[in-house]
Formats: structure tokens, C-alpha cells, sequence
């Protein structure tokens, strides 16, 4: 019984140690993700600028996006477009100021095991658990392929023009 009980011991500690280190090596979510309070979210780490509402429906640029899906083209002409009044901006953004994320400036969430519902705790509205689409085409130099990240388990994948959503920076 005497070795059980420093087994018990042992396991406690590691797991309290184990819990240590992964907070001390987590990101402060609080510092990184700043709401900046004019319909936009700042990553400090990466200096990008994003839109807060992740699935906005508001209409820009004359494409309607009632159910926040829309295929690659529409998609890239909404987001050129989105400007101060739409999206709960008021950041003072013009036509031509927002675009499409690259896929490598989506992968800072996923390779950073960030979700859909951890973007929604932390400064975020809207995140949906579904493919969004990146600015990044020619996959395996097909034209028509473009690169998506799905928010809900961080796959990177790539798909046809169909509709998907999309988040903007």
C-alpha cells in the first residue's frame, strides 16, 4: 500500500506539473487577440487586422450574402468591396482596403490549435465551424482549385468554386 500511495503522489505532481508548463507556454489570449472596438480584431503576434464579424451577411460590392456562404469569385468581390458602415465597421476602411486572406495568413489560427469556438471566446463573433475560403489559388497548378481551412479541425484542404465561408483581413 506504502508504494501506491508515492505512485498516487508521483502522478499527482506530474499532472500538476504537466499543467504548469502548458499554461506558462500557452498564449495570453488577451494580449493576442485585441477587439479594437470598431467592428475589428488585432492578432498582435502576426500584426494582422481582421473583421471581427467572422460571418457577416451584410451585402458589398452588389453581392448579396444572406446565408454567409458564397462561391470563390463572390466571395473575393465582397470582400474588396466591405467598407465603414457594413459589418459593424467603423475602422474608416474604404473599397479596396480588405481582402481574402491568404492561406498562409489563415493557417496562423489553425497551426496555433485555435478553432472556431476558441476565436469566438477570445475576440471574435460569428466563427462558424466550416471551410473558409483563402485568396491562395493554383493548387498543384490547377487554376480553378483554391485553398480552404476548415475552422472546426484545422484542415487545410483545397476545393472547386462552391459556396464557403470566408473570413477577411
Amino acid at each position: 500500500m506504502k508504494g501506491g500511495s508515492y505512485m498516487r503522489r508521483f502522478n499527482l505532481m506530474a499532472v500538476m506539473l504537466l499543467m504548469t508548463l502548458c499554461f506558462q507556454s500557452s498564449p495570453a489570449w488577451s494580449n493576442r487577440l485585441v477587439d479594437l472596438d470598431d467592428g475589428t480584431v488585432v492578432d498582435t503576434v502576426s500584426s494582422l487586422r481582421w473583421l471581427k464579424n467572422a460571418n457577416c451577411t451584410d451585402p458589398a460590392g452588389g453581392i448579396v450574402k444572406a446565408t454567409g456562404y458564397l462561391v470563390w469569385d463572390n466571395a473575393q468581390t465582397w470582400s474588396n468591396n466591405l467598407t465603414t458602415g457594413l459589418c459593424g465597421l467603423s475602422d474608416g476602411s474604404a473599397v479596396g482596403d480588405w481582402h481574402l486572406p491568404t492561406i498562409d495568413e489563415l493557417r496562423i489560427f489553425t497551426d496555433a490549435d485555435w478553432r472556431y469556438y476558441t476565436l469566438n471566446a477570445f475576440g471574435f463573433t460569428n466563427v462558424q465551424a466550416n471551410y473558409y475560403w483563402s485568396s491562395s489559388t493554383g493548387v498543384y497548378g490547377i487554376d480553378n482549385l483554391v485553398w480552404a481551412v476548415n475552422m472546426s479541425s484545422g484542415y487545410v484542404d483545397y476545393d472547386l468554386n462552391r459556396p464557403l465561408n470566408f473570413g477577411l483581413i
